[in-house]
Formats: structure tokens, C-alpha cells, sequence
């Protein structure tokens, strides 16, 4: 289905919750740990405080860079989100925020689009077929794919930028790359070290490389490694 097909949030953020993935009236799989607690674990041990700040750790990472027009993803945490001087740094206009609890913080802000991805919540909504999984993903993976393609560059985030939205960063290599969800998830470590899909983040991801050999024989670009 062509990119232009799917509809989203323009720049001024509003409806955020209409066309997205958003599990505030369920619980979270008993599967899954609590992402926000294992956030803050990291920060911890790294020695940040809750806001995730360190000269040793970065508020965001890139991992995907359009060979054509320069757009690239970057996965990032709480700081990045919210400081609106990081994302002018990094010139990023759209975000899509992988949790079904923190703010937009630039709602208002004309200059960003948002997209809310609450990832955790995949398992009320896939099933074994292939699409379950691609009527889950395919508004987000189109959301970024336009960005993308316009040369935008787009923030994935959660609180820590390591479960969730680490593992919509390694969706994202899987769709845009052609990568399986073993060289997804070691190139997106790679690139950002804390990424790391726990609990049932990485059937999902199996979930996804399935569905992607079956529904996605589509144009592949190659990866960029950063630096």
C-alpha cells in the first residue's frame, strides 16, 4: 500500500491518539516487565538521574540514514524528547513516542509531528498472521517512511530510549532494511549500546521478519553505519 494512503497527524500534534497504537485501558502483558522501572534501572546503573543526562550516555542515537535524501531516525530517551534545543540540534520534526504515558511535550509546537506507538501493547493487537502485524505497524512504519522519504529526520523515543522504542528502532532496520531480527537488533546495538528488547519485544520483532518475507517484497535500502 503506497505511502499517500495513510493518514496522520499533521504538524501541530493534535489528535495524537486518534490514529495510534494507545493501550491506556488495558494492562500490560503479564509477560512483559515494567518498561518505566527497567528505565530507570539503566539510569541507575549508568549514574544519571531520572531525566537520563551523562556525558557518557547520549540522549539520542542515530541508527538509519535514506541513502537518497538524508533523512535519518534517531533513538533516543525522556531528555531528547523533551528538550526542544536537542531536537532543533538534530533538525528532528517528527517524533514517535512509544509509550502510553508520556507527554507530547511539544504538542503545541508547530514544527513537530507526532505519532503515539505504544509498543508494549502489541499482544491485544497481533496474532500469528501476517496482518495482525502489518495493521499494527503500518502507520507508524508509514508516518516515518514519509518523513524519511521528504529528507525529515524522526525521533523514536520512550523514557530510556533502550526498550521500547530500542525495539521500534530495530522494527524500523527490519522495514526500511531488509534485515532480519538478529542483524537488526546488532546493528541497532551497535549503534545505540543500551538498546535491548526484553520481555516479549523480541517475538514481535520474529513476528515482524515474518510478515515482512511474506507481504514486503518491496525496495530495500542499504544500512548507514554511523560513526
Amino acid at each position: 500500500m503506497p505511502l499517500s494512503s495513510f493518514s496522520w497527524l499533521g504538524s501541530s500534534g493534535r489528535n495524537a491518539n486518534r490514529l495510534s497504537h494507545s493501550g491506556n485501558s488495558s494492562p500490560v502483558s503479564k509477560k512483559d516487565p515494567d518498561f518505566d522501572e527497567e528505565a530507570q534501572k539503566i539510569f541507575a546503573a549508568l549514574g544519571l538521574g531520572k531525566e537520563g543526562s551523562s556525558s557518557r550516555y547520549n540522549s539520542c542515537d542515530p541508527i538509519w540514514k535514506h541513502p537518497r535524501t538524508g533523512g535519518t531516525i534517531y533513538v533516543g530517551n525522556v531528555e531528547a524528547a523533551s528538550n526542544m534545543d536537542i531536537l532543533k540540534n538534530k533538525n528532528i520534526s517528527h517524533i514517535v513516542n512509544c509509550t502510553d504515558n508520556m507527554p507530547l511535550y511539544h504538542q503545541k509546537t508547530s514544527s513537530i509531528s507526532y505519532y503515539r506507538f505504544d509498543i508494549a501493547s502489541w499482544w491485544r493487537h497481533v496474532k500469528d498472521d501476517a496482518e495482525s502485524v502489518i495493521e499494527f505497524t503500518q502507520s507508524v512504519f508509514a508516518f516515518v517512511g514519509e518523513a524519511l522519504a521528504s529528507g525529515k529526520n524522526v525521533l523514536i523515543h520512550c523514557l530510556a530510549g533502550a526498550h521500547r522504542a530500542g525495539t521500534t528502532g530495530c522494527a524500523l532496520l527490519m522495514h526500511f532494511g531488509g534485515l532480519d531480527t538478529k542483524a537488526a537488533i546488532a546493528v541497532a546495538k551497535r549503534l545505540r549500546p543500551v538498546i535491548d528488547p526484553i520481555g516479549t519485544l523480541p517475538d514481535l520483532l520474529r513476528k515482524i521478519e515474518k510478515a515482512n518475507k511474506l507481504k514486503f517484497p518491496k525496495e530495500r535500502f542499504p544500512i548507514t553505519h554511523f560513526e
